[in-house]
């Protein structure tokens, strides 16, 4: 709920089309960046 709520701050502070994605990417470093794009694109999409 914490981490769910303190994306949707960041992400409101960006607006950029895919913000949800690119801050997941950001939050979890160049290693995971990609599964995690890819995992927040499957769960609320």
């Amino acid at each position: 709920m914490f981490v769910g709520s303190s994306m949707a701050e960041i992400c409101s502070s960006y607006p950029i089309y895919g913000g949800l994605y690119y801050c997941s990417a950001m939050l979890a470093g160049p290693k995971w960046a990609p599964f995690t794009s890819w995992l927040t694109g499957c769960s609320f999409d």
